[in-house]
């Protein structure tokens, strides 16, 4: 669903949408995009706190803030079938929300197989005093470490440091980890690499890294990588 702006007349017949919604359950995918804020998803909060056959829900470049996540935290803990979460983009979205929503998906039933986590210009000024800081990137790793059914990770973000990187490596070389694809930016450089490197000669399950945006990134980094790749 892609909501612009709109007089009442617009938001009504939202609304109205969202009540004929509740119940439905052949929708298996769903995506909220632009200017979604917490008065729309209250239109259609019924429809996915009683839903349980989505199995992938993205928020794109929406108005969604902390407030908004958590009205809808039943739908994360109860949805068995979920299997894909898309949070790309959503500049009010920080660590608190990020913690509250996958401390929700740990606790409920789903098995995540999916997760991507990304916030614009990443490679540049931060455009708003909220953002997802090395903090939130630790309770990322952890979520990671705790779900055994994650096999693609898409982590893109302006604080993503050295640190944050060394946090995830750490659980990319745990044997019960199962991610194959990887894909990374941020603003760490070499250190991070090389730790990411260390931890990909133990991790067997990788197949896919994609490395983007990475401000502080030099060849030395870059070389560390492939070696490691090819040995």
């Amino acid at each position: 669903i892609r909501f612009n702006e709109g007089d009442d007349s617009v938001f009504s017949a939202f609304n109205s949408f969202g009540r004929e919604l509740v119940g439905a359950s052949t929708i298996s995918s769903f995506a909220l995009e632009d200017n979604v804020g917490f008065e729309e998803v209250q239109c259609i909060r019924d429809f996915l706190i009683l839903n349980d056959t989505i199995r992938g829900i993205k928020f794109l470049r929406t108005n969604l803030c902390h407030s908004s996540f958590s009205s809808i935290r039943p739908f994360f803990e109860r949805n068995g079938s979920l299997r894909v979460l898309d949070v790309s983009s959503n500049f009010l979205v920080g660590d608190e929300t990020i913690k509250d929503v996958l401390d929700a998906i740990h606790q409920g039933c789903a098995r995540l197989e999916v997760l991507n986590i990304t916030e614009n210009c990443i490679d540049g000024d931060a455009i708003s005093s909220n953002g997802i800081s090395v903090r939130g990137a630790e309770f990322i790793s952890s979520f990671v470490s705790k779900t055994p059914t994650l096999t693609s990770l898409k982590l893109c973000l302006r604080e993503l440091n050295d640190e944050g990187v060394g946090s995830l490596a750490v659980v990319l070389s745990k044997k019960a980890c199962c991610v194959s694809r990887l894909d990374i930016g941020g603003r760490f450089g070499d250190s991070g690499i090389k730790i990411l490197a260390e931890a990909l000669k133990i991790n067997r399950s990788m197949k896919t890294i994609t490395i983007s945006h990475c401000q502080n990134l030099t060849d030395v980094g870059g070389q560390v990588m492939l070696s490691a790749v090819d040995g």
